[in-house]
């Protein structure tokens, strides 16, 4: 069940309370790590607070961003898959010594490190890794 990611914008409504002032309400869905969906509420906040649906949403705007990541339960990334994706998406953009620079660096720790984990094994398993 592999769907398409959509922005989620929610919906902003007024709820009248009757001992206290009205209040903005913000309603959302929520992925589960499971992958179901819930759906969820949250107050905003009270109407002398903001005044306009339009002060409210002002104020959604970050909640809305963490709702909407892509990856919001994603796999980890090794170190290696991140240094290829900076040499293939970076570098490109930068001038020529500061690419050479980069890659010296890259290739010294980073890579080291990485190869000498692969010879002498993970931790856990005790035993040296097989390419």
């Amino acid at each position: 069940m592999n769907t398409p990611h959509r922005y989620q914008y929610g919906s902003l409504t007024r709820r009248k309370r009757i001992r206290t002032e009205d209040v903005w309400q913000f309603r959302y869905y929520e992925t589960t790590p499971e992958g179901r969906r819930r759906r969820r509420s949250r107050i905003i906040g009270v109407l002398s607070e903001y005044p306009t649906q339009t002060d409210a949403l002002r104020t959604l705007e970050r909640l809305r961003l963490r709702l909407n990541l892509q990856d919001r339960f994603g796999l980890p990334v090794t170190l290696d898959a991140l240094a290829d994706g900076n040499v293939e998406k970076e570098l490109p953009l930068l001038r020529y010594g500061t690419q050479q620079a980069h890659l010296s660096g890259l290739n010294r720790w980073i890579r080291r490190c990485t190869r000498t984990s692969a010879i002498f094994g993970s931790r856990d398993s005790g035993e040296p890794q097989t390419d």
